[in-house]
């Protein structure tokens, strides 16, 4: 018999699929035992935190190209973004009709989340 046309091996096991939303809800389901659990509970959070932030300023973004600015969601998310890009608007003022603070803000957010997720998996392997 070839080799090229045998029968696959029958001791794999077979592929099993995690309810929707299990990989997502599993570090923040359960008890937290061990110090290592709650580094990376920890560092899940922070990194689901930034995640977050950066698609609300995102979202803001398109929305404020696409809506009236006196629409109910459009003003609250105003509520929600402009207290985080003030501070970096009175640094780096809009250039022309081009306002970069909210790429600037997206970035500083990246860099702390890594950072803080960098020293916390440091930590952990104390």
């Amino acid at each position: 018999m070839n080799s090229r046309w045998a029968p696959a091996p029958t001791f794999w096991p077979p592929l099993r699929r995690a309810p929707p939303g299990y990989a997502w809800g599993k570090p923040f389901s359960g008890r937290v035992h061990r110090r290592s659990d709650r580094m990376e509970y920890l560092i899940r959070l922070i990194n689901l935190t930034a995640e977050l932030v950066s698609l609300l300023v995102v979202v803001w973004v398109i929305l404020t190209w696409v809506m009236s600015p006196y629409h109910p969601v459009r003003r609250n998310l105003d509520r929600l973004v402009e207290p985080l890009l003030a501070p970096i608007r009175r640094v780096i003022p809009p250039l022309g009709m081009f306002d970069v603070s909210p790429i600037v803000f997206i970035i500083v957010v990246q860099l702390l989340a890594s950072l803080l997720t960098n020293l916390l998996a440091t930590l952990r392997l104390r």
